[in-house]
């Protein structure tokens, strides 16, 4: 019985190494932007299912949909601007649509980062108060 408490505790311990290093991983991507998107989505939601009761996960997964946000927004405005400032009137935008990267089908518009930026710095709350000053 004893053994079994210590495979079961060196296990748990295994499992918070491998989460903290993929939370590493994936901090180091957002941060070189090295992968895109979905991958750093993918190592974060890994780093959740590792370790779901860890508020840190959910703190960074939050700050990085955070980033995007903020991202999408100034290209979509950026794009927006130059639309107008090429057309001359928002006429001709609506006709032929923005240029750039904000008018690629797999970019979201940027409000549509609102409820997950949100729900994950909610749920980083829910777990834990370490990162509240830079959640709010």
């Amino acid at each position: 019985a004893n053994q079994e408490i210590v495979a079961t505790q060196s296990r748990r311990d295994e499992l918070s190494d491998v989460a903290r290093t993929l939370l590493l991983l994936a901090r180091w991507v957002h941060c070189t932007g090295q992968k895109q998107k979905e991958d750093v989505l993918n190592i974060y939601s890994r780093v959740r299912e590792l370790q779901p009761k860890w508020e840190k996960g959910f703190f960074f997964l939050a700050k990085y949909c955070d980033d995007l946000l903020v991202d999408a927004r100034r290209r979509q405005e950026e794009s927006q601007e130059s639309t107008l400032n090429k057309d001359g009137s928002s006429g001709k935008r609506r006709q032929g649509g923005a240029t750039g990267k904000a008018s690629t089908t797999d970019d979201k518009h940027w409000c549509d980062y609102l409820p997950d930026v949100i729900l994950y710095y909610a749920k980083g709350l829910h777990k834990g108060h370490r990162h509240l000053f830079k959640a709010l």
